[in-house]
Parts: C-alpha cells; sequence; structure tokens
C-alpha cells in the first residue's frame, strides 16, 4: 500500500501500450518517466494530473492505473529511485539468467570452482 498525500509528486512510468511506440533499445529510461501530482484520494483509488496524465486514477495498493476493462498503461511511484531500482532488478535478473541458461552446454563461459563456491555460497545465504 502505498503511503499518500494530497498535493505529493509521484513519479508515473509508461507500461504497455503508453510505451508500445518508444524505441526500447534506444530509449532512455528518461523516455518513460514523468512527475505528477496527487490532486484526490479516495477508499480505492487516487487521482493524478500532470503533463502526460490528467486526472488519471490509479491503484493505492498496487499504483496501477485503472485501465478501464483494457491493460493499465502507467504504474505510479513515490520516487523516481523506486523506478531506476526496478529497471535495474530486472536488467540483473535477465542478464544473470541467460548467463546461467544451460549452464554446463557453454564452453565459452566456463567459470572456476572458487567462483562457483561463491556463487553458491550466495544462492545459499
Amino acid at each position: 500500500m502505498m503511503d499518500i498525500k494530497i498535493g505529493q509528486t509521484v513519479w508515473i512510468k509508461k507500461i504497455n501500450n503508453a510505451a508500445r511506440y518508444l524505441d526500447n533499445k534506444n530509449s532512455a529510461i528518461e523516455d518513460y518517466i514523468s512527475s505528477g501530482t496527487i490532486v484526490s484520494i479516495g477508499r480505492k483509488w487516487f487521482t493524478v494530473n500532470s503533463d502526460s496524465v490528467f486526472d488519471e486514477r490509479f491503484d493505492i495498493s498496487t499504483g496501477h492505473n485503472d485501465g478501464k476493462g483494457y491493460c493499465s498503461n502507467y504504474i505510479a511511484y513515490q520516487s523516481k529511485q523506486d523506478i531506476y531500482d526496478e529497471v535495474e532488478y530486472s536488467n540483473l535478473k535477465n542478464k544473470i539468467s541467460h548467463e546461467f541458461c544451460g549452464y554446463g552446454q557453454k564452453t565459452y563461459s566456463e567459470l572456476a570452482l572458487a567462483k562457483l563456491r561463491l556463487i553458491n555460497e550466495i544462492i545459499n545465504s
């Protein structure tokens, strides 16, 4: 659940259809982000106005906008750093997953025993 109040600045990240036409490989994360101000808060929804969204309502518990029967196009975050952290998490997870997918069949990424032990320690901690 988001801790929010009227007049607070939130950061809006474009997703799904709103992000569809951005060039994913060459677009900076800044192209996906804008700021907005909370103008009202209800029991389940809060409403945000900004340059990119006008009177768009967001779910207090998830931060996703109301897609009105379709998919959500935006997610609200309380700080810009939360978005950067989410993107870094996703990138690292994908990189690690890709590196170890089918491990043992890749002769070019053979790791020394010491490194495998360190990875095992991290996984088990």
